[in-house]
């Protein structure tokens, strides 16, 4: 009996020793930021989530590389998307992982994980509310522009920018405009102007039938009716006009 029990402690022990070693991760330096959602993929693969559904996966490089460029930019200043994009794409410190963020695709990813970083910057709960109105009116203005120009890859690259535009946004947030709520007759002027603007071009565009014009129109003035539900305050209007200004003006 003695024998079988020493037997099986060396048996258990045998295993114990053989258990493969799994590697700590590195983790990043979140004196700027703490990531909220992160795992692990794969040994080189990190996940994050943004707005509690947005799956996004990154090379382990490219996510602490664009993490180290990120706290810089805070340190100096919080550029716009745009104008981060192209600060990033300009250092020569970051070669080793532009590929992954200079192409359109690839600004795309930029945008994604800019705004995940900013968003912990913000705060995820103390602007939510704010957050989810500018992300709804930018996604209902650039679904307008795409059906008025009968698509394009443009507005499906601008469809996941957004995220880093909105939250851009939340960065600029403004309480004394946030508490002006007496903006029927600006917001009244922005959004007549709007549907004055869609309606003429409409007129004159070639490419939809006279038969399809009226369907149309009724579908675009739909799009800003719901756009201008969104729009409650001083402070969401100025960025929104900000937004069109930016990012849309110039295809009329």
């Amino acid at each position: 009996m003695r024998i079988f029990l020493i037997l099986c402690i060396a048996l258990f022990l045998s295993c114990i020793k053989n258990q493969p070693v799994v590697p700590n991760l590195p983790s990043a330096d979140t004196n700027v930021t703490k990531p909220m959602q992160v795992k692990t993929d794969t040994i080189n693969t990190i996940e994050v989530t943004l707005n509690d559904s947005v799956l996004l996966k990154y090379p382990k490089i490219a996510y602490f590389g664009f993490e180290s460029w990120f706290k810089d930019m805070v340190r100096v200043k919080v550029l716009p998307p745009n104008d981060a994009w192209r600060n990033f794409t300009s250092l020569d410190q970051y070669n080793d992982i532009k590929i992954y963020f200079s192409s359109e695709i690839g600004q795309d990813d930029f945008c994604l994980l800019y705004a995940y970083f900013l968003q912990q910057l913000n705060g995820v709960e103390k602007y939510q509310k704010e957050r989810l109105a500018l992300f709804s009116a930018y996604r209902k203005i650039n679904k307008l522009k795409w059906y008025y120009q009968h698509g394009g890859t443009y507005f499906g690259h601008m469809h996941d920018r957004i995220y880093g535009y909105a939250e851009f946004s939340v960065y600029a947030f403004d309480k004394d405009l946030v508490n002006n709520t007496n903006i029927s007759k600006e917001k009244s002027v922005f959004i007549s102007q709007l549907k004055k603007t869609f309606i003429q071009k409409l007129k004159e565009d070639a490419d939809t039938m006279p038969k399809d014009r009226l369907e149309h129109e009724k579908e675009m003035i739909k799009i800003i009716d719901e756009m201008s539900t969104d729009i409650t305050n001083a402070y969401l209007l100025k960025e929104l006009k900000q937004f069109y200004a930016d990012n849309y003006d110039y295809w009329m």
